[in-house]
Formats: structure tokens, C-alpha cells, sequence
């Protein structure tokens, strides 16, 4: 035998039992064992549970569907691909995912995360958090509590991640990096347990991502960042039926110009936004409310992107403002002023209103002595135009900036349709005492 061979063998064998050692295994459940015990080796492929943090488990399809993890477990990365997957985290249990800012969690089918237990990700430099994926068309649930110094980051492409454990402490913040939805059933403010964590934000920061809540209703002081890039936007879902109440920040956290779709689907559902809105960086914010519900601005807003409504209502209290920067958009639904409380004596100005869409309407709430208020422009590009208010022309004048006096146009009326709009530089907008048909 050569020496030199045997010497080489020996080092190549010393290296690869090295590099097998700081990479791990790929162990595979099979359930075989006869109990849903995660550390009964006969539950596993070969007969070998997992050893620690450097292995990494895969859950196939067609195995057991239930597993229990009864004692602490580290472990490198999760593959869940069997459909209805359940992994239970007893109490007394701790199961920590570590793989630095790399993947540990990807539910390539429908999957669960529960029990009394806890969890928590690796920590790594700055934002760069353990990756957590789910499959387009498809949800994890985490339900156990979640803790630790990290924060929680979704980069999978189109799957939803449930946030579902109101008692989660993990540290850092939450954010979204590809798109996909974080889904969440309560809110609570920054440094309290909630689902989101104790962290002081939730960051966006690529288009075509949501944050979904699923609660009835909810408040958080938590600043959301919209840091996607240039012209992509991100959503804000509600979809019970009582008031999510966001009394933070939203604003962009870099210098595109970008937006936030608000969308409130439940008639009954209400946003409000009593934190600023606002650029942020040297870009512009857009705002967008979709959904048949209300959403509610009750802030001094400085963002300078357009408004834009295109169903339910956009409804602006007393005390909110609008950059005259920013254009409002009726694409359909309500913009209603003096929202919630009314002021006895109402006063706003906005920037120019433009009407893109069937059955667009603006009104103001009753309950005002009086109301004035002021429109930069008028533009009319599609669709109808509805105008209410109490003693329209009279109590409640509604200006626009270089209208001429007399009819608007066959497309704008008053008092839900009825009659056509007319336009006075001393009364503003009033009835014109013709039919709406007559034209």
C-alpha cells in the first residue's frame, strides 16, 4: 500500500467526517414507531432521531400527521410537506430553530405549530432574521409562544404565516420580505406580549404583502414601515367586524413612492388611523381604502401621495388633516368629512378632487352648526358624482377653487341622485332644483 494513499485516505476521511459533522443530517419522520414521539428513534427514518441544532427534519407526505415534542430540541430546519401537519410543543418544552439569518421553517403543505411549549429563532446581525416560509396557497400556524431576543421574519412567496400565541416576547421586530401575508387574531401595544411580539414595528419590504387581522378588534401603537420598493404597495386587511385602532406611525422607511392599501372588508369593520401618516423619506405615500367597510383618519397627515377611495368610506374627522399636496381620488365608495364627533363648527381644506368611478360620493356628517370646506379643483375623468350634507348651499358650503357658477355636469347631483349639482362662488355647492333625469 502507498503510504502517501493510505495518509490521503486518512485526511479525506478525517474531513469528511468533519464536514458531515458541522452540517448534519436530514432526518425523516416515518411515525413507525408507534407513538407521536419526536424522540423515539423508531419514529424516524433509519432509525435516528434528530441529534441537534446542525440536523435537519423533513415531515413527508403520507407519514403520521401528529408529532410531540416533550423535552427541549435545537434544531437546524423544518420541512413540512404532509398536508394537516400538527407539531406539538408540550409544556416544559422548548424547541429552538437555528440557522442564523437562513431558513428554519418552510410548510410547503397546510401545518400547525401548537401546544403549551415555547419556540424561539436564531439570532443574527441586525434585521436579518431566521427565515420562515409558506408555500403560495398555503398556511402555518404558530400557536405555541414564541420568545427570545429575535424578531420574526416571513420570506416565503405567497403563503400565509399565523402569528396565533397573544403571550409571543420575542424581542425584535416583525417584517415581511417576500410576498405573503403575516395573519394575526389580536394586537396589543409595543412592550406588551402579543402576537407580534413585544418589538416596536412591522416592515414591509417588498410589494404584494399583507398584514391580515382576523380579530374582531384590536389596538397597537406599533409603527408600520412601508419599505418596499418604487410603485409597489402593500396591504393592511381587516376582516372582523368591530374597529382595529392604529395609534402609531405609517410611513415609508426609504425614498420610493409607494403605498398602503388599507382594505376593510366586513361592512362593519372599521380602521382607524389616529397615528400620522406620513413620506417618511423623499418619496411619496399613497393611501388606498378598499374594502366595503370605514376607515377612519383622525391625524395631522403630511404624506403627499394621492388618496385615493375605491369602495366603503374614507371618512376624515375634525381633527384630521391632508397634506394640500395630495390629491383625493373618488374610484367609488364615500369620502365622508367631520367623521366620528362632529365639530359644531366644521373647517377644512384639501387639495384637488378628482371623480374616476361609478358611484363616488362625497358627504359631510350631520351634526354640525355649520361646515365649510374648500377643494383645490374639481376634475371629473369617469363615473358619477354624489354630493350630501346638511343645508347644502345654506349651513354647509363646500367651495372648489375656480369653478365656474352654475351646473357641474350631468355626472355630479345632490341629496343621494335626486337633483343635479350646481356651483355658486358664494353658496359652493347646492342643488340646482333640477331633476337628475332632465339632462
Amino acid at each position: 500500500m502507498n503510504p502517501m494513499r493510505l495518509k490521503v485516505g486518512v485526511c479525506a476521511g478525517w474531513m469528511i467526517a468533519v464536514v458531515w459533522g458541522a452540517y448534519g443530517a436530514e432526518r425523516t419522520w416515518t411515525g413507525a414507531g408507534g407513538d407521536t414521539l419526536w424522540t423515539n428513534p423508531q419514529n424516524w427514518q433509519d432509525n435516528t432521531a434528530p441529534a441537534g441544532s446542525a440536523d435537519t427534519v423533513v415531515f413527508p407526505a403520507g407519514t403520521p400527521p401528529n408529532v410531540l415534542i416533550n423535552q427541549d430540541q435545537a434544531i437546524k430546519t423544518i420541512y413540512f410537506r404532509n398536508p394537516g401537519m400538527t407539531l406539538t410543543i408540550a409544556a416544559g418544552a422548548h424547541l429552538s430553530l437555528i440557522n442564523s439569518g437562513a431558513l428554519t421553517l418552510r410548510a410547503e403543505e397546510d401545518a400547525v405549530i401548537d401546544g403549551d411549549g415555547t419556540l424561539s429563532f436564531s439570532v443574527n446581525t441586525g434585521e436579518n432574521f431566521a427565515d420562515n416560509q409558506a408555500a403560495p396557497g398555503k398556511t402555518l400556524s404558530i400557536r405555541a409562544k414564541i420568545t427570545g431576543q429575535n424578531g420574526f421574519e416571513h420570506n416565503g412567496t405567497g403563503g400565509t404565516i399565523e402569528l396565533a400565541n397573544p403571550g409571543n416576547e420575542q424581542v425584535g421586530n416583525t417584517l415581511i420580505t417576500s410576498s405573503g401575508a403575516i395573519s394575526v387574531p389580536s394586537v396589543a401595544n409595543v412592550g406588551v406580549p402579543s402576537t407580534l411580539g413585544v418589538g416596536q414595528s412591522f416592515k414591509f419590504t417588498v410589494n404584494n404583502t399583507t398584514f391580515r387581522f382576523t380579530g374582531t378588534s384590536g389596538s397597537t401603537d406599533r409603527t408600520f414601515y412601508q419599505n418596499a420598493g418604487g410603485s409597489q404597495d402593500v396591504t393592511v386587511e381587516h376582516t372582523g367586524s368591530g374597529t382595529l385602532a392604529f395609534t402609531g406611525k405609517f410611513l415609508s422607511g426609504n425614498n420610493n413612492s409607494h403605498g398602503f392599501i388599507f382594505n376593510v372588508i366586513d361592512p362593519s369593520g372599521v380602521i382607524e388611523n389616529s397615528g400620522v401618516i406620513e413620506n417618511g423619506g423623499t418619496g411619496r405615500l399613497w393611501l388606498y381604502k378598499r374594502g366595503a367597510g370605514t376607515q377612519i383618519l383622525s391625524a395631522a397627515n403630511t404624506y403627499t401621495g394621492d388618496t385615493v377611495i375605491d369602495d366603503g368610506t374614507l371618512g376624515l374627522t375634525a381633527s384630521c388633516s391632508l397634506n394640500a399636496a395630495s390629491p383625493l381620488r373618488l374610484r367609488g365608495g364615500r369620502l365622508l368629512l367631520n367623521a366620528g364627533t362632529p365639530a359644531a363648527n366644521y373647517s377644512a381644506a384639501f387639495g384637488a378632487l378628482r371623480v374616476d368611478g361609478a358611484d363616488s360620493r362625497l358627504a359631510v356628517a350631520p351634526g354640525a352648526s355649520s361646515a365649510t370646506v374648500t377643494f383645490a379643483s374639481l376634475e371629473h375623468v369617469s363615473g358619477t358624482f354624489d354630493i350630501t350634507a346638511d343645508g347644502l348651499g345654506t349651513t354647509t358650503k363646500i367651495f372648489i377653487t375656480g369653478q365656474p357658477d352654475g351646473l357641474i355636469g350631468p355626472w355630479a347631483t345632490v341629496n343621494g341622485g335626486t337633483d343635479l349639482a350646481a356651483y355658486s362662488s358664494t353658496e359652493g355647492i347646492h342643488a340646482a332644483n333640477l331633476p337628475a333625469q332632465t339632462l
